[in-house]
């Protein structure tokens, strides 16, 4: 799954090559027309290039609960972007259980090593996509690894406690003062 808007900085175009590096992997792309940035014709030119491959579905602008259920049906979740945040698409995935392969380090760390899998050439993306497509197990253990991470770093429980304990931290200043 391949998911944002299409701009030249998110690299939408390598997703689609590395679908023909990988005829064997269904790959799907949600993503709309980028409004600014002179960029409105690219979404036009990766959605001719996406028409001539059989084994992607484009599916151009979703509404966020719409797109949802793509997250759902995704057995990996790439981004192609030159530069990143910390993107949300990954928390998206992680929540469930997809890993993700990326170019950017996002910085999110489990037991000492990234969550997702990051990757510093297109060959080495085919590579990994390849490899976590084939080997159920290592797809099994990432899966394991982006949930686990997210549950104790992202779910509501853990976000909501922080927010309690900096709240009432606050008020404790304010009434000591």
């Amino acid at each position: 799954l391949w998911v944002g808007v299409m701009r030249k900085m998110k690299r939408p175009h390598l997703f689609l090559e590395l679908a023909k590096r990988l005829p064997h992997v269904r790959f799907r792309m949600i993503g709309g027309r980028s409004t600014g940035n002179n960029e409105a014709d690219y979404f036009d030119q990766i959605k001719e290039m996406a028409s001539k491959l059989e084994n992607v579905e484009m599916l151009g602008y979703l509404p966020y609960s719409d797109a949802e259920r793509y997250y759902n049906d995704a057995r990996l979740f790439v981004s192609t972007s030159e530069y990143e945040g910390f993107p949300n698409t990954f928390l998206q995935s992680w929540s469930r259980g997809v890993p993700t392969v990326s170019f950017v380090d996002c910085g999110a760390e489990w037991n000492g090593k990234p969550v997702g899998n990051i990757v510093g050439s297109l060959d080495e993306l085919a590579i990994v996509v390849n490899s976590l497509w084939s080997n159920e197990l290592q797809l099994e253990m990432e899966s394991k690894r982006a949930k686990e991470y997210f549950i104790a770093v992202h779910s509501e429980d853990v976000v909501v406690s922080k927010y309690e304990h900096l709240i009432s931290s606050l008020i404790s200043q304010r009434i000591d003062k």
